[in-house]
């Protein structure tokens, strides 16, 4: 017999941490990247279940500190 109908649903709450600033960028040979951890809020505790990183030049698009790190890195 299947009681899976009497357990209470699983809450599970997705959130990020504060981005770790001055991480280093290759393309723009600066410290200008970052990374932040994905967790997840469970019952059971808390979960890292993945991690996000980028740059906060070559990540925005369209500005002149973007151009410069493209016009350098394609040549």
């Amino acid at each position: 017999m299947n009681h899976d109908h009497d357990q209470p649903p699983t809450i599970v709450d997705l959130h990020m941490t504060t981005p770790r600033l001055g991480q280093w960028c290759p393309t723009c040979k600066a410290a200008t990247g970052y990374t932040a951890d994905a967790i997840t809020l469970t019952p059971s505790g808390v979960t890292v279940v993945g991690h996000l990183t980028g740059c906060e030049v070559c990540d925005v698009p369209d500005t002149p500190e973007t151009r410069r790190a493209q016009e350098s890195r394609d040549g």
